[in-house]
């Protein structure tokens, strides 16, 4: 009976982590265009505070992986880095071994500058790609597709006939 109930307690603990691993993400991102001149544009990014969780600031390597990242879908497109306007705190880490590491203390706005060759699209589409965490847990890589139309984006007419 004891095994039996050992491995009840087993498969719940194993139901109940595989559950939260698979649930929301704790952020919710806003994203924003503002033209800036002919092909460049500025993102703006913004989320809320998730309260028990730390959002890592941009600008920073944890571990060899970067602690947010931009990628876009189209290769014409140059990308800024990211940065933030919001609040940093540095406080040392138990997970990255007591090093000290940058997080969002309240809502963040992240921002980066894109450049387009040629003609700017009527939209433009990527992944922000953000880490979060608590004292225990690390979600690196943690990914946002966005669209999000440009001011002064040029639809195609091309048709493809066969």
């Amino acid at each position: 009976m004891q095994k039996f109930t050992g491995f009840l307690c087993a498969l719940f603990l194993f139901a109940f982590s595989i559950a939260h691993a698979q649930g929301p993400a704790p952020y919710s991102w806003q994203v924003a265009a503002k033209r800036l001149a002919a092909g460049r544009y500025e993102l703006t990014f913004t989320t809320r505070a998730a309260g028990g969780w730390q959002l890592y600031a941009p600008d920073q390597v944890l571990s060899d992986v970067p602690a947010a990242e931009l990628q876009l879908n189209d290769s014409s497109v140059g990308v800024g880095p990211l940065t933030s306007t919001g609040k940093i705190a540095s406080v040392s880490s138990a997970i990255f071994e007591g090093s000290s590491v940058r997080i969002e203390t309240g809502a963040a706005t992240w921002k980066s500058v894109v450049t387009i060759t040629g003609d700017a699209p009527p939209h433009i589409q990527g992944t922000l790609l953000y880490t979060y965490g608590n004292e225990g847990e690390l979600y690196p890589s943690t990914s946002h597709a966005f669209s999000v139309p440009l001011e002064g984006g040029v639809a195609t007419a091309s048709r493809i006939k066969v």
